[in-house]
């Protein structure tokens, strides 16, 4: 039985469409390949807290909502790892790709609460980056102070260097970090049989 799993953010443009496509290519790079056993995909969602945040610092919404490039920078920045994420098109979460998901990852820890009060059936199948690794780490992709609070948010997170290759980086190491947890909770092998599965 083929096992999904789903990353999920905001607009589905940066944050869970690395994670996406970092993970499918880890996936083949394992002991073996995973990729007849597992399919990774991803979405986004504008939930309460979210909205209530945007409103209260008049951030503009993106225009369209989704079905959405990812930004040029992301674009190119992936490229330069190997991975080519141009025919990627944003797209909101729905209920059957909740349904088929056996793993959801939130990327933001706010989602996980307006996920579950959305869609409450899911509850048992989110998992946050934190809890996979085991520990609370601060990751940048969700400190808030690392962006401007305002108008220029989109424009800083999505063209800004040095900050795209910091959370591009950040989610290659988490995600080497939790690539045996997300095995072991997809496929539901013991730690003996994954001790020396890597994502390299």
């Amino acid at each position: 039985m083929l096992k999904h799993v789903l990353f999920v953010c905001i607009f589905n443009l940066k944050r869970s469409v690395v994670a996406q496509h970092m993970l499918h290519d880890m996936l083949t790079r394992g002991r073996e390949d995973y990729t007849a056993k597992i399919k990774v995909s991803s979405a986004g969602f504008v939930g309460h807290e979210i909205s209530e945040w945007f409103e209260t610092n008049a951030i503009p919404y993106p225009n369209p909502l989704f079905n959405r490039a990812p930004p040029e920078l992301i674009q190119a920045t992936m490229a330069d790892r190997g991975m080519d994420i141009t025919g990627h098109r944003s797209r909101p979460v729905d209920k059957e790709i909740l349904k088929r998901s056996h793993l959801i990852i939130p990327m933001l820890a706010i989602l996980k609460n307006d996920l579950i009060a959305a869609y409450p059936e899911i509850e048992s199948k989110i998992v946050l980056p934190n809890e996979l690794l085991g520990n609370d780490t601060d990751f940048l992709w969700e400190d808030t102070t690392a962006v401007p609070n305002d108008s220029r948010m989109f424009d800083f997170a999505h063209s800004n260097q040095a900050y795209v290759t910091a959370v591009i980086n950040e989610i290659e190491d988490f995600l080497h970090k939790s690539f045996r947890q997300i095995l072991k909770y997809l496929l539901g092998a013991d730690e003996k049989n994954l001790k020396n599965e890597s994502a390299d």
